[in-house]
C-alpha cells in the first residue's frame, strides 16, 4: 500500500469523494490504483502483519486503533495487524460509504451479521439496560438480546414491527433505563414494515426526556442500501448481514455497519479489535466485487419478487402472503 515512515504521517485515503451516481460510485469507489501498483481492480491482501518505520508509529498507530489516542486532522490509521484493520475490509468499507444516504461519514466490516449485531450491542450497551427492539427479529438477534445479554442486567423488550404506538408507550415505561431503539424493517420473516422516521423521533424526546443516549439501530439488511436509507430518517446506525444482497452470490458470510458519527462508529470498531470480528481480507473483497452489480441484482430481484407475488395472490390454495407492498 502506502510507503511507511519513521515518524507518524497519515496513509493516503482511499476513497475521493465523487459527484457519482450510486450505481457508478458501486463499481470503483473506495479503490485507488495508486496504491496497489497500478492495479486495474482491487487485490485480495492476506497479510496477518505490516511494517513500521520506527517503534514509536508503530506505537501511536497502535494506540490509535485501541482508542486510547486521537488521529491527527486529516490523517488516517495506518494497517497495523490484520485483527484490527486490513486493506480490503477498508475498501470495501469506503465503498459501501459512496452507497449509503443521509451523511453516512464512517463503516465497518465484520466476520458477519450477527458479529456486526453482537459487536455494536456489546459496545453501546451496560448493566441495567434495556433494548425495545421490534418483533418478528431475527432468530440470532433475538437469541442475543433474550439469551447472551441477559448473564450481563441487560434486557430487550419487544414490540410488535409497525406498531408506534405501542412503541412509544413500552419506551414511556422503560423510562431511563431505555438505552437503545432497535428496528429491523422489514421484519424477518413477516416483512412487516416499521417507520424509521418515527422511532428516530422518539428516540431523540427520550434522550432529551432522561438526559442520557438513548440510540436507533436499524437493520436494514433486507432493503439497504438500495432502496432504502435509514440515517436519512434520523437512524444513528444501521446494520446488515452483508450475506444477504450486498453479498448476493451465496458465497461470502459477512456483516457491517455505517452511521453518522465517526466516534460512535470508531467505538464499535475499537470492541471489534478486541473481538476480532473484522471481515477477513478474501471475504471483503467478494463484497467489494459484489458491490459493483448491487443495483442491477437488486431492483432485478424487486421486480421479479413482484410478478411472483402477483401470481400466488390468484393460487386459490394460498392463504396469506406477506410481502411490504401489500401491508
Amino acid at each position: 500500500m502506502s510507503k511507511r515512515r519513521d515518524t507518524p504521517a497519515p496513509r493516503p485515503r482511499i476513497r475521493v469523494a465523487q459527484p457519482h451516481h450510486p450505481e457508478t460510485s458501486a463499481v470503483g469507489e473506495g479503490f485507488d490504483p495508486t496504491l496497489s501498483v497500478m492495479a486495474a481492480r482491487p487485490p485480495i491482501y492476506p497479510v496477518s502483519t505490516y511494517c513500521f518505520g520506527s517503534a514509536q508509529a508503530m506505537k501511536h498507530f497502535f494506540a490509535v486503533a485501541l482508542g486510547t489516542e486521537q488521529l491527527e486532522p486529516g490523517s488516517t490509521p495506518e494497517l497495523i495487524y490484520a485483527r484490527l484493520n486490513n486493506p480490503n475490509a477498508e475498501m470495501f468499507e469506503e465503498a459501501l460509504l459512496s452507497l449509503e444516504k443521509g451523511g453516512a461519514v464512517a463503516a465497518a466490516s465484520f466476520a458477519s451479521g450477527m458479529s456486526a449485531i453482537a459487536t455494536t450491542l456489546l459496545t453501546l450497551l451496560r448493566p441495567g439496560d434495556v433494548v425495545l427492539h421490534t418483533l418478528p427479529v431475527y432468530g440470532g438477534t433475538d437469541h442475543v438480546l433474550h439469551h447472551l445479554l441477559t448473564p450481563f442486567g441487560i434486557e430487550g423488550r419487544g414490540v410488535r414491527a409497525g406498531d408506534h404506538a405501542r412503541l412509544a408507550s413500552a419506551a414511556g415505561e422503560l423510562g431511563e433505563r431505555l438505552a437503545m431503539i432497535y428496528v429491523e424493517t422489514p421484519a424477518n420473516p413477516t416483512l412487516r414494515m416499521t417507520d424509521i422516521a418515527a422511532a428516530a423521533r422518539l428516540a431523540a424526546e427520550m434522550r432529551q426526556r432522561h438526559g442520557r443516549e438513548v440510540l436507533l439501530v436499524v437493520d436494514n439488511t433486507f432493503l439497504g442500501p438500495v432502496f432504502q436509507s435509514p440515517l436519512a430518517h434520523g437512524a444513528d446506525l444501521v446494520v446488515y448481514s452483508a450475506t444477504k444482497y450486498i453479498g448476493g452470490h451465496s458465497d461470502v458470510v459477512a456483516g457491517a455497519l455505517v452511521g453518522r458519527d465517526a466516534a460512535l462508529v470508531g467505538r464499535i470498531k475499537a470492541t471489534r479489535a478486541f473481538l476480532g470480528t473484522i471481515c477477513e481480507p478474501f471475504s471483503a473483497w467478494l463484497l467489494q466485487r459484489s458491490l459493483a452489480t448491487i443495483y442491477t441484482r437488486m431492483i432485478k430481484q424487486s421486480k421479479n419478487a413482484a410478478k411472483i407475488v402477483e401470481r400466488l395472490r390468484r393460487h386459490p390454495k394460498i392463504e396469506r402472503i406477506h410481502y411490504p407492498a401489500l401491508f
